[in-house]
């Protein structure tokens, strides 16, 4: 159903908002960027680390820890495909420069396993690091709302230049994917974190990370951030029509400068049977530069107020803290499933 054909990205959509940047937000690592490939990885993904790239293969949990300890950078730690390791409550550190990687996409192949039943932080990743092609499954595969403080995030980019890519993560309660510095988050399926009051596909707490090619589904907040650090982009992301909330998401006071662009935001109906049409994205506070959101598809229906209500109300885009657009503008998006605008005129080459 996911497939790219090389289309080119076509102009034209309803404008609104208020006048906006023209600069990308943050785009300081746009030399890193992954162009095209399939939306979410997997079969296709021509990036993938092949086996015999690998300085050593683990399929045990112990055979892992072993080798992350003695690795160093420029190795290739990977995980046989065949292998699901129970992680147990262990949290594993990918050093400098290493790659932790498994075939996710070669041939078919699903990747290897990494599952755990703790509410644990399981893969730390630091500076100039790289995780690919693995599946990382936590304890919670469905919405929740718990008794108790539940927590735990698959893999934290932890330092600068970590490279997250073509992996499937789902299950945790705090987020899948952690994000700080310059992070580049690409080509994964990042699904069913849906604890209620985090449940974070990437949650973004520090620098600005690049987050691209990426499919999202069946999380809260699919994509958040902290709100007192730089910003995010996101972009070249689909996000499918199961969600648990908002799926773009900023907390006061609202950043520096972040970007949302050619995205496709399908979720109108939230799972849990709250009142609708979901919106795709919320500023809270007030940016200190600006917030950009340009050339996406909403399927919610509703185009923003030329002034927000100061409230949650039921627009694509809200700034529910304030009664004025304040650093926030929008422009050449399409609202409705029924737009007058096909898959890849957002996303180039991209097919639903």
């Amino acid at each position: 159903m996911l497939q790219l054909s090389g289309t080119a990205l076509a102009a034209g959509a309803v404008a609104s908002g208020t006048a906006s940047a023209d600069d990308h937000a943050g785009d300081s690592a746009e030399e890193a960027t992954a162009d095209g490939g399939p939306l979410g990885g997997g079969d296709g993904y021509d990036a993938v680390v092949p086996p015999e790239a690998a300085d050593v293969v683990v399929d045990t949990r112990e055979e892992l820890d072993q080798a992350l300890a003695s690795a160093t950078s420029g190795d290739v730690v990977y995980v046989d495909g065949d292998a699901s390791i129970d992680l147990a409550d262990h949290t594993f550190t990918v050093p400098d420069g290493v790659t932790l990687a498994s075939d996710r996409g070669i041939d078919g192949a699903a990747g290897g396993h990494l599952h755990t039943d703790s509410e644990t932080d399981v893969v730390d990743v630091e500076d100039d690091a790289r995780v690919t092609g693995l599946r990382l499954e936590g304890p919670f595969d469905e919405f929740f709302d718990p008794s108790w403080y539940a927590r735990g995030s698959g893999l934290r980019a932890l330092g600068e230049d970590v490279v997250i890519d073509n992996c499937e993560v789902w299950g945790f309660a705090y987020a899948a994917i952690y994000a700080r510095g310059d992070a580049h988050v690409h080509h994964n399926h990042v699904h069913h974190n849906a604890r209620d009051g985090l449940g974070y596909g990437v949650v973004t707490v520090d620098g600005h990370p690049i987050i691209e090619w990426n499919y999202f589904e069946y999380n809260r907040h699919s994509v958040a951030s902290s709100g007192d650090h730089h910003g995010y982009t996101v972009r070249y992301n689909h996000f499918g029509s199961g969600a648990a909330g908002i799926a773009i998401d900023v907390h006061r006071p609202g950043g520096v400068r972040s970007t949302v662009h050619n995205n496709i935001v399908e979720a109108v109906d939230d799972i849990r049977g709250r009142h609708g049409p979901l919106q795709a994205i919320q500023v809270r506070g007030v940016p200190d530069e600006s917030y950009d959101v340009r050339e996406n598809w909403f399927f919610n229906p509703n185009e923003p107020h030329s002034s927000p209500a100061g409230s949650w109300t039921a627009e694509a885009i809200i700034q529910p803290t304030e009664t004025a657009w304040r650093n926030v503008s929008f422009r050449d998006n399409f609202y409705g499933e029924d737009a007058a605008v096909e898959a890849d005129d957002v996303i180039p080459g991209y097919v639903i």
